[in-house]
């Protein structure tokens, strides 16, 4: 014989066929030969030699010295599996499985997978957890899903350790327990399972199970980046971008991001391309923002469709494009992002890159709205409080009001005020009114502090208090609110509030005055004319009473036809003083009419005309003006005689 073969092979026992194959297979003791090997080794396996099979099944699965052949790896191993191989009948699970060497069958699969599991095969347990966690080969069944799942990681196998994890987590087959779910990933995590690492640095992140420790999430997080998990380098990414568990590093935020990114991971091609964006890490460059913002929003992510509707919308790093900007908002929208919801609603309102459409507008801030977009719920409110896009309806447009007022929103916290302050699309409320000109106060809102002011000065919703009066309306008179600045200047006169000082009255009424405040320009004309708090100046006061008497004003229009009649900073001129007191009188005002009657009577700037003396003397007379009163008894005197 040869080959150091002493026997005739029909003689020989399959343990010595199956050694001679090795001996051929490693080259030990013989001439390393396959052909010879694979011959050998199908004599033992022919006589029921386990290992024979099985390296059968190896060269076959591998291709070895012979071409690669499923189906007799599939043959052997099902010989050796019924030879009770444990091993071999998990392979023909997984053959079965995959459709490897063999037609796919689930049912097969789950089969051998069983009775491989019932001599303790780790491999196999875990098998059929994920067969009852996903219905293949059997129904669906969670609670044997993490059975299974258990039995395999009593076994040390960590994938089923992580997936018990999951199944806490989730609550899928057992109670849902956070704290059991990061007990078993710690275990698989300890194992160098990199999903666990990435999953055990997320709970510390979040302090779900355990309590939270941004700097073990950390820790966790860079073992799994080790092993190169891709959501290990983009969490890595937003810990150094926010400084969550490390010190802020805009440089390493957008090393680990790129690091993500060039693996394919949606969310961080978004984060590396705002990095390009801001130029946070990295050279500012919006071409490069834009590059990333594509590949992400081609794996669709909302948000970097929807910062490539902001690229278009102002042409940075591509030509500007309305209508290609409103694409990508669009797209993100429905997607269900908020903003991007908002921004379409607004290309709509302002027909911008798209038709006007008013309805359809609404249809957007509607649906941004209700994700709690507060700007978009005021935005409704507007609508319908102007009847755009929907039926006009107040009381609708208030309740929207109210909505974003309470969250926060400032304007809508103002006019929220108006309405109960008015009885705007709501019953008049002067308690809730109070309570949303504070809330828009606090917002350094000028007009919502000058409505405090007034509040607290006439107890309207709240206890009077003068002092508070002062304080609101000096708040918003220093931010140029002009009838702020008259009520300063008015309480500084009257000592209201504040201690008087008729210098800081002076000043704050100029100022208002200056802004056309009618009242404020009235009281420098007294203030002039009387020398109070300033020198006194007819020409200027002259000037300040013809300001606000040509606004309507009806007692400047009195003063000015006086200081008309009298010469008194302006040239004497009767015909100009009986046009403005006739303004005056015409508005109800006692003196100007008992003035005018005057002019009248006597024919000074006007031509005489007893009976209209006499109409203006009774107007005056019936507001109860004494010197009307006495000089129309002196008419009718004159006239009985």
């Amino acid at each position: 014989m040869t080959d150091g073969f002493t026997k005739d092979p029909d003689l020989a026992s399959p343990d010595e066929l199956f050694e001679l194959g090795q001996a051929h297979y490693i080259g030990d003791g013989a001439d390393k030969d396959l052909v010879l090997a694979i011959k050998y080794w199908r004599l033992a396996a022919d006589k029921g030699q386990v290992r024979a099979q099985l390296s059968l099944a190896k060269i076959f699965l591998l291709g070895e010295g012979v071409e690669r052949d499923l189906a007799q790896s599939v043959k052997y191993w099902r010989l050796s599996a019924e030879n009770g191989h444990v091993e071999a009948r998990y392979n023909l699970g997984q053959a079965y499985s995959l459709g490897d060497g063999v037609e796919k069958d689930a049912v097969q699969a789950v089969r051998h997978w069983r009775l491989a599991a019932e001599k303790g095969h780790d491999e196999a347990i875990f098998c059929l957890g994920l067969s009852y966690l996903y219905g293949e080969g059997v129904e669906p069944d969670l609670v044997q899903a993490a059975k299974y799942f258990r039995q395999a990681a009593e076994k040390g196998h960590a994938e089923a350790r992580f997936n018990l994890a999951l199944a806490y987590e989730k609550g899928e087959g057992v109670e849902r327990d956070f704290g059991q779910a990061f007990k078993h990933c710690l275990v698989a995590a300890d194992q160098g399972l990199a999903r666990a690492k990435y999953n055990v640095g997320q709970s510390y992140a979040h302090g779900l199970g355990v309590d939270k420790d941004p700097r073990l999430a950390i820790k966790y997080w860079l073992e799994a980046a080790k092993k190169d998990h891709i959501g290990a380098l983009y969490a890595l990414a937003k810990a150094h971008l926010n400084g969550e568990g490390v010190d802020k590093n805009l440089t390493l935020a957008y090393e680990f991001g790129l690091l993500a990114a060039e693996r394919g991971h949606g969310p961080a091609r978004y984060l590396v391309g705002a990095a390009y964006w801001r130029g946070e890490g990295v050279a500012e460059s919006p071409v490069m923002a834009v590059k990333y913002w594509y590949l992400a929003a081609d794996q669709g992510i909302a948000e970097a469709n929807y910062a490539l509707g902001q690229a278009y919308l102002i042409g940075q790093g591509v030509k500007k494009d309305l209508a290609l900007g409103f694409k990508r908002f669009r797209q993100a929208a429905e997607d269900g992002h908020v903003e991007a919801l908002f921004s379409v609603a607004q290309a709509y309102r302002d027909g911008q890159g798209t038709p006007e459409d008013q309805v359809q507008a609404v249809k957007y801030f509607r649906q941004a709205a209700e994700k709690g977009h507060a700007e978009a719920r005021f935005e409704l409110a507007m609508a319908y409080h102007d009847g755009k896009g929907v039926e006009k309806d107040l009381p609708q447009a208030v309740a929207h009001c109210l909505l974003a007022a309470d969250q926060g929103h400032p304007t809508a916290k103002f006019y929220a005020a108006q309405s109960y302050a008015y009885g705007y699309g709501v019953e008049k409320d002067p308690v809730l009114a109070f309570k949303y000109w504070r809330a828009a106060a606090e917002h350094d809102n000028p007009e919502a502090r000058f409505e405090l002011a007034m509040a607290y000065l006439n107890g309207q919703g709240v206890e009077k208090n003068l002092n508070l009066a002062f304080e609101y309306g000096l708040l918003a008179a220093d931010q140029g609110h002009p009838r702020a600045r008259y009520f300063v200047g008015s309480s500084y006169y009257h000592g209201l509030g504040v201690k008087e000082d008729l210098a800081q009255a002076v000043k704050y009424f100029h100022l208002a005055a200056d802004q056309g405040v009618i009242k404020a320009q009235a009281s420098l004309g007294q203030l002039y004319h009387n020398g109070e708090g300033v020198d006194r100046d007819l020409a200027k006061s002259f000037d300040y009473f013809r300001l606000a008497a040509d606004q309507g004003d009806c007692e400047s229009q009195a003063w000015v036809g006086q200081m008309y009649v009298k010469g008194e900073g302006v040239e004497r001129d009767l015909a100009q003083a009986a046009k403005y007191h006739r303004l005056a009188a015409d508005q109800g005002h006692p003196i100007a009419q008992s003035n005018l009657a005057l002019a009248y009577e006597t024919g000074l700037g006007v031509e005489k005309n007893l009976p209209l003396a006499i109409k203006y003397y009774e107007m005056a007379a019936k507001q109860g003006f004494a010197p009307a009163m006495d000089k129309l008894h002196s008419l009718n005197a004159q006239t009985l005689h």
